[in-house]
């Protein structure tokens, strides 16, 4: 082990670029891992199961409605960035992309207000209360600017700023959780309360300090570029809900609060993988985009052979005590989710196992093979819950996830094997 870790620095080409990405890896783990995993033991003892069960179900139907908000505009910024010839031609494509986020706003909701009802019996089959629906449309349209500004200093190599940016949010949040707290008598509303004033602040300094210039110049064309790489990224991010999100929406149908409170625990406590998989690959992606084509294969295997190995070890590490971090993240009433639990976990670990090989889809201008691969692993889980879950209930969502990430893990080897052959014939 000692070896491979004097080996990483190789991997990287420079000092400066080893510093940036453990900063951008923190910044990202401590900012997700607050709201998915580290305030576990906060909100399983500070809520009832039953109010666990209903923040459960908030937090899917805000992921859902996050997605549809940023329609993939956030990853295809980071990559069209690059392409800008100078500054100021980088501060009229941040800008276009704020006008095209403006626009897309106001007709989602003008959607979200026509259709109003028939979006909350979808989502909030087992809640009755019109507040969620607010708090959902606000903090999901907030999140846009929030994220394009952390991405912006990303590829800006601002690692410091982002950091600072990050635990600055985080921070915001769980004050306000204990502010609210002590004057709102209903800790799940503390805790909604908390998460929208720290949005909105955050909003409020990522529109201050994102550097851009407003024109209109020339945007129908950008829009067409933008929407032709983003709309495979927003699908695929939607077939990611349906693989990952979706069964605590379609628990509903078939099992109380109580039982979705057991199952979205588990889920919660295995997003550790998710959250470093996904913090690995936002750092690695600015580093891997600016390599000249004869760099980025090689570059890549190597990079993933290290992130193989530290996944399988914090894998092996989180099945073996399984027991012991659930006693230490909830209360007994919790214990009976041990099962579901190391079922998400090996889950998230199959998906996460070829995450950086995937970044070369982005790369090569293929962002359609991590649709079709994401896309087969959702079918798999619709298909199997729609037959488990009616039947086995949370533990029968548990294994329709299981199988979609083994597919999606099968599909993606296979189209990354046709990217490299089609790169080999090119080079001939």
């Amino acid at each position: 082990m000692k070896r491979l870790i004097l080996k990483l620095p190789r991997l990287f080409l420079s000092k400066k670029l080893i510093k940036s990405g453990v900063l951008y890896t923190f910044g990202d783990f401590i900012g997700v891992a607050v709201s998915g995993f580290l305030l576990l033991p906060f909100y399983t003892r500070a809520l009832t199961q039953t109010e666990f069960g209903i923040f459960s179900v908030v937090n899917s139907s805000l992921a859902i409605l996050t997605f549809i908000v940023h329609f993939g505009i956030i990853s295809t910024y980071s990559r069209l960035y690059f392409n800008q010839k100078d500054e100021y031609d980088k501060k009229v494509f941040t800008g276009q992309i704020v006008l095209l986020h403006f626009f897309m706003l106001s007709i989602l909701f003008l959607l979200a207000t026509i259709f109003e009802s028939t979006i909350h019996k979808i989502f909030f089959t087992s809640i009755n209360d019109n507040r969620y629906y607010f708090y959902l449309a606000l903090v999901s349209a907030m999140s846009f600017l929030n994220a394009l500004f952390g991405i912006y200093l990303r590829i800006n190599e601002q690692a410091e700023r982002f950091l600072a940016f990050q635990l600055f949010a985080v921070a915001l949040y769980v004050a306000f959780i204990f502010i609210f707290k002590v004057w709102i008598e209903n800790t799940l509303d503390a805790i909604l309360l908390a998460s929208f004033i720290s949005t909105f602040i955050m909003w409020i300094i990522s529109i201050i300090n994102l550097k851009f210039v407003l024109l209109f110049d020339n945007l129908f064309n950008v829009a067409k570029k933008v929407f032709h790489f983003a709309l495979p990224i927003f699908l695929g991010y939607i077939m990611y809900f349906l693989l990952n999100k979706f069964s605590i929406l379609y628990l509903q149908y078939y099992e109380n609060l109580e039982n979705i409170a057991l199952f979205s625990f588990a889920m919660q406590l295995s997003t550790v993988l998710v959250i470093f998989a996904g913090s690995v690959g936002k750092a690695i992606q600015p580093i891997l985009f600016k390599l000249e084509k004869n760099q980025i294969i090689e570059k890549t295997k190597k990079i993933a052979f290290y992130y193989k190995i530290v996944l399988s070890v914090a894998f092996g590490g989180f099945s073996l005590l399984s027991g012991l971090i659930i006693s230490l993240f909830a209360p007994e009433s919790y214990s009976g989710s041990r099962d579901v639990f190391l079922l998400l976990l090996l889950s998230v670990y199959i998906y996460n196992f070829r995450s950086v090989e995937s970044l070369l889809f982005m790369y090569f201008h293929k962002p359609r093979y991590s649709l079709y691969i994401v896309s087969f692993g959702a079918m798999f889980v619709l298909i199997l819950s729609f037959l488990l879950v009616p039947k086995y209930g949370y533990i029968g969502s548990a294994y329709a996830m299981l199988s979609g990430s083994v597919v999606a893990y099968f599909a993606s080897k296979i189209y990354n094997t046709k990217l490299l052959k089609m790169e080999l014939k090119l080079k001939e």
